[in-house]
């Protein structure tokens, strides 16, 4: 069982980071097999806390919370042509005070 530091590669997937009973869980950087990468927060192989999302694939980027792979709390989305949403997320839907 992993535990610890270490390094996991899936296909052309890897993720470099923290295990805690054989579960990704702490912070890690994970490059996925598209080429997006999210360098943060996981807790039971899900992205949970702040961390940094980009899509290389469709141009945008999230940096801000998370709660089991979903953006959620404060976040800032950054669309690829310049334009933003900075504020508060609910389940990876933009809801409350933001701008």
């Amino acid at each position: 069982m992993r535990d610890g530091k270490g390094k996991l590669t899936k296909g052309t997937s890897v993720y470099e980071g923290v295990f805690v009973k054989g579960k990704i869980s702490g912070e890690g950087k994970y490059k996925y097999e598209n080429g997006d990468y999210y360098d943060g927060n996981f807790i039971n192989d899900t992205k949970d806390g702040y961390g940094k999302y980009f899509s290389i694939e469709k141009g945008w980027t999230y940096i801000g919370n998370w709660s089991q792979d979903k953006q959620h709390g404060k976040g800032k989305y950054s669309f690829g042509d310049g334009g933003f949403y900075d504020g508060n997320w609910v389940n990876s839907k933009r809801e409350g005070d933001g701008t």
